[in-house]
């Protein structure tokens, strides 16, 4: 898996990560990690794949307003669902996910 590009979309921020061996790559101070099974040292296809997303110190309030996912007031634990695509091994994998948004108005979010 270790040289593997991911391509993901989450709403309307993309940002390209180089696996590495265990399936993590930070790049900046984005995080993404994707748990699949290996086989022969090649990552097997799996449309349903656990992945783990992290942006920090962004400003991330434009590309997903349309989602429902700004700091624009103080929420915690609302229901939303984003579009999300991830290219992977030549695959190309799209969900709507669910996810809990909470935020500080004029301070950040985190969506679980």
């Amino acid at each position: 898996m270790a040289g593997e590009k991911v391509t993901v979309w989450f709403g309307g921020v993309a940002q390209a990560f180089v696996l590495g061996e265990k399936g993590k790559s930070p790049v900046g101070t984005a995080k993404f990690s994707l748990k699949v099974k290996a086989k022969d040292g090649a990552a097997e296809a799996n449309p349903a794949a656990a992945f783990s997303l992290k942006w920090a110190k962004g400003d991330f309030d434009s590309a997903l307003a349309d989602e429902g996912l700004t700091g624009d007031a103080t929420v915690s634990k609302v229901a939303r669902t984003v579009p999300v695509v991830l290219l992977f091994d030549g695959g190309y994998y799209e969900a709507d996910v669910g996810l809990t948004w909470s935020a500080k108005a004029d301070s950040s979010g985190s969506g679980k």
